[in-house]
């Protein structure tokens, strides 16, 4: 029997499999949980199936969004570290034209430099959107329901 943990969906859920079939469920109600709300959830669980925790032979806890929130604050600080580094390091790319244009008073070039750097940002970032609602298209679906 394999203990299912859904944490990462709005509303959680524990759940007991057995081959194919969901032998007892337990839905949790939407908004913050601790994991006292999951411990509680669990010991109902099992006693909804009768079953005792030595049944158990397989854990399987969802991994969902949680990456992709990672990935998107992982490419946040990637960006910053690429723009700094050029500033600092290199004689190409735009954080030395950001630094460049700063140190010689074209405010208008910093501006626009600016400008593409957060443009970049903001469409790197809905990429990683994009691929996260094309792989997880259960989430969005799930977090609809009541």
């Amino acid at each position: 029997m394999i203990l299912a943990l859904e944490t990462a969906t709005p509303r959680g859920s524990v759940a007991l499999v057995s081959g194919d079939a969901v032998r007892a469920e337990v839905l949790l109600p939407p908004g913050p949980r601790a994991s006292g709300s999951y411990i509680s959830a669990v010991e109902a669980l099992f006693a909804a199936a009768g079953a005792a925790t030595g049944d158990v032979s397989a854990v399987a806890v969802s991994a969902g969004p949680g990456a992709f929130t990672g990935l998107r604050v992982g490419l946040g600080i990637g960006w910053t570290a690429v723009i700094v580094s050029e500033m600092v390091a290199v004689k190409s790319g735009l954080g030395y034209v950001l630094w460049d244009a700063y140190y010689v008073g074209r405010m208008d070039v910093v501006i626009a430099d600016m400008a593409s750097i957060g443009l970049l940002g903001f469409l790197s970032d809905r990429l990683i959107i994009a691929i996260e609602n094309w792989v997880l298209g259960w989430h969005r679906l799930q977090s609809f329901q009541a």
